[in-house]
C-alpha cells in the first residue's frame, strides 16, 4: 500500500502519490470492464482559495456513453468506487473528480447557463423558482454560479434524491 507522508494535506509528494494511484486504479477498472480509453490526471481548479483543489481524473476515448449512463448515474458510481479504492490504497481520503468523455465539463457549462437563465426569470417574475432535483455536486455548482448574481439568492431544500436548489429574488 502507498502511504501518504505525515502532512498529507499540503505536500506535492502526496499529490503525486494520489494522482499516480488514481491513474493506475482507473486504468485497471477500464481494463476489467474491457473498455479502451486513456486516463489523464491533473489538478482541478479550486472553487474557493481556502480549499484544496481536487484531482481531476479524465477518461478520454470513443463510445464512453455507457460509462456515464442516464443522469450520470454510472459516472457517479464509478467516481465513488474510484475514491474509495484510492483512499484505501493511500490511507487517506481521496479528493477527486471523475470525468468521462468530457461529460462533467459539458454539464458544468450547461448548469451555469441554466442557473443564470433561471435567476433572471426569478428576478423578472419576482417569485422563487425551484430547479429539478440535483446531486450534491451539481447543486453546489448552481450555488457557486449564482453567488454573485445581483438580485437573486439560492438555497437548497428537500431530502435525499429529491433535494433541489431554489432560486429566489432578493427584493
Amino acid at each position: 500500500m502507498n502511504q501518504l507522508p505525515e502532512d498529507h494535506q499540503a505536500g506535492t509528494e502526496a499529490d503525486a502519490i494520489a494522482a499516480e494511484c488514481a491513474q493506475h486504479i482507473a486504468e485497471d477498472l477500464l481494463r476489467l470492464m474491457d473498455m479502451t480509453a486513456t486516463v489523464r490526471v491533473s489538478r482541478a481548479a479550486a472553487d474557493d482559495p481556502a480549499e484544496s483543489a481536487p484531482l481531476m481524473v479524465e477518461v478520454l476515448g470513443d463510445d464512453l456513453q455507457e460509462l456515464v449512463g442516464p443522469k450520470a448515474e454510472v459516472l457517479n458510481a464509478l467516481q465513488l468506487l474510484l475514491r474509495a479504492l484510492v483512499a484505501r490504497e493511500i490511507g487517506a481520503p481521496a479528493n477527486l473528480l471523475l470525468d468521462i468523455g468530457g461529460y462533467r465539463a459539458h454539464r458544468v457549462e450547461q448548469l451555469n447557463r441554466l442557473a443564470l437563465r433561471m435567476a433572471e426569470q426569478a428576478v423578472e417574475q419576482k417569485r422563487a423558482i425551484k430547479m429539478e432535483p440535483l446531486p450534491a455536486f451539481e447543486r453546489r455548482l448552481v450555488h457557486l454560479a449564482l453567488r454573485e448574481f445581483d438580485g437573486a439568492r439560492t438555497h437548497s431544500e428537500g431530502d435525499g434524491d429529491l433535494r433541489r436548489v431554489v432560486i429566489s429574488p432578493t427584493t
